[in-house]
């Protein structure tokens, strides 16, 4: 809802994105509310207009309970993409599990809304084989956390594969910026070559002139002759 209004108030209104409401909510926060809020205004700002922390808060998270991030302080800036701070106590957090091995079992496939294979995504993340993440559609997942939720083993899969989208971001960065550097490099081979040409076709013309003046002189000496 927010976005298709947003994309009203930029097409039909011509109104830039610069603030948008976020609820704000949770047993960890003394008064949630939904604010009105410009984007870059600090998250530390917004707990205190809600009357700060209650003083059994354990996690603050940007998002909802399922696709949050867990934020390590309140001192960062609202983003286009803040649309919850939630506010979470002992008692709304599930308790800590270790991760187990993978048994294959499939629950994750079950749930998944993209309908990818979370499995596959996470053996071969983990394998370091990223060309098969992305063939397996790994930037179709929406992190929405389900197949965490499913999984016996409570093996972390969405960190998994955020962590893989990272590491492949920053390889389609790098394999970009070298793809750059070499054309600029051809482009410089090129503008060199080019100014070599140059400098050889003024020197012949010069030469050319100055053979031109000289048989001209040796005319006219032989005529004078």
């Amino acid at each position: 809802m927010g976005t298709a209004f947003a994309v009203y108030q930029a097409i039909i209104q011509g109104i830039p994105l610069t603030e948008r409401i976020i609820t704000i909510t949770g047993k960890g926060i003394n008064h949630p509310g939904n604010l009105r809020v410009k984007i870059g205004t600090p998250i530390k700002y917004l707990i205190e207009q809600c009357g700060g922390y209650s003083q059994n808060i354990q996690r603050l998270i940007m998002g909802g309970p399922m696709m949050g991030i867990a934020l390590s302080s309140d001192d960062i800036a609202v983003i286009k993409a803040t649309n919850c701070l939630l506010g979470m106590t002992n008692n709304e957090l599930a308790e800590s599990q270790s991760a187990m091995p993978c048994i294959r079992c499939g629950d994750c496939s079950t749930v998944c809304p993209a309908e990818l294979l979370p499995q596959q995504l996470y053996w071969y993340g983990r394998s370091g084989q990223l060309e098969q993440c992305q063939d397996y559609q790994l930037f179709d997942c929406i992190e929405c956390g389900c197949c965490d939720i499913v999984c016996p083993s409570h093996i972390p899969l969405v960190q998994s594969f955020r962590s893989s989208k990272g590491e492949l971001i920053i390889k389609e960065k790098q394999a970009a910026q070298a793809q750059l550097a070499k054309k600029r490099y051809q482009n410089q081979q090129q503008r060199r070559e080019k100014e070599q040409q140059d400098k050889i076709a003024k020197a012949a013309k010069r030469q050319a002139a100055i053979d031109k003046i000289k048989a001209a002189a040796a005319k006219r000496k032989t005529q004078g002759v």
